[in-house]
């Protein structure tokens, strides 16, 4: 017997609802392991994260423990070279105080003695007093002092010897050009003088006019270009300071640049402010 039409459909139409709500169950079943497939991933690298995170803080404890390490490291080799330069300062019968004041002596002498160089024979000429002023104060030192044992002092006293030499052959070239200029009668260049050794000031000795000034090496005295200037031995007028300051400006600013450097001082202290023991200062007349 043949069935009817619309019974027929209506079967059709049922199984087309099956599998429309067969699709939307498979469906709604993907989207859901999907989701708890997002989940585990996310948990994966948020495990894998905190993974990291600890074996990050591990290696900086790790880190952190060898920094602490080197630290007591230097401050154990730091109190063995203190230890060694006071050792050092012992067996010359200073302290530090008078090894930097020798070492500051010593760089003055170089450094004006090399400025004075480098201007040629007219400015050697002009300042040989000066120039035998700063010798004289350097061999004294050399004679007296223990420090010449230390390689570094031992250096900078060769340096200036060294500059010495090659100021006084200038000089003689320059006494030759004028004897010869004078025996044959061209120009009428005067003669200049033979250099005179002249001993250094020091702070605090009475002297004649001094043509060079170490600044006290003494802890308990504090010397500024006013209390110099005021001196008998250089002006006998501390207002005139500045013409101190002028004639020993570079090497007064480089020295300022350098201890407020290392020390951060006030901006509003000025390079004239601070000297140094036993800087040495030219005294222009």
């Amino acid at each position: 017997m043949l069935r009817s039409p619309n019974k027929f459909s209506s079967i059709f139409e049922n199984y087309n609802y099956l599998l429309f709500c067969c699709g939307i169950v498979i469906l709604l079943s993907f989207l859901i392991n999907a989701e708890d497939i997002k989940k585990s991933a996310r948990g994966f690298a948020l495990d894998t994260i905190q993974q990291r995170e600890m074996a990050a803080r591990e290696q900086i404890a790790l880190e952190q423990a060898k920094i602490g390490n080197l630290k007591q490291d230097l401050q154990a080799c730091t109190g063995k070279l203190t230890d060694a330069l006071n050792e050092r300062y012992r067996l010359l019968n200073t302290d530090k105080h008078g090894y930097d004041s020798v070492n500051s002596s010593l760089d003055s002498i170089a450094f004006y003695l090399e400025n004075f160089l480098f201007a040629g024979v007219v400015d050697i000429s002009d300042n040989i007093r000066t120039i035998d002023s700063l010798y004289s104060y350097a061999g004294r030192l050399k004679a007296t002092t223990r420090f010449i044992r230390l390689r570094t002092v031992a250096k900078k006293i060769q340096v200036i010897e060294d500059l010495y030499l090659k100021i006084s052959e200038a000089y003689t070239r320059l006494q030759r050009e004028i004897s010869s200029a004078d025996s044959s009668g061209i120009g009428t260049l005067d003669a200049v003088e033979e250099p005179a050794m002249v001993s250094a000031v020091d702070s605090g000795k009475p002297s004649d006019l001094a043509d060079i000034w170490i600044v006290s090496t003494d802890s308990s005295t504090s010397e500024s270009l006013f209390k110099i200037a005021g001196y008998d031995q250089v002006y006998g007028d501390p207002y005139k300071w500045r013409k101190l300051y002028l004639a020993n400006k570079e090497l007064i600013d480089k020295n300022y640049e350098k201890f407020q450097k290392n020390k951060k001082t006030d901006v509003s202290i000025n390079p004239q402010d601070i000297l140094f023991p036993g800087q040495v200062l030219r005294i222009p007349r």
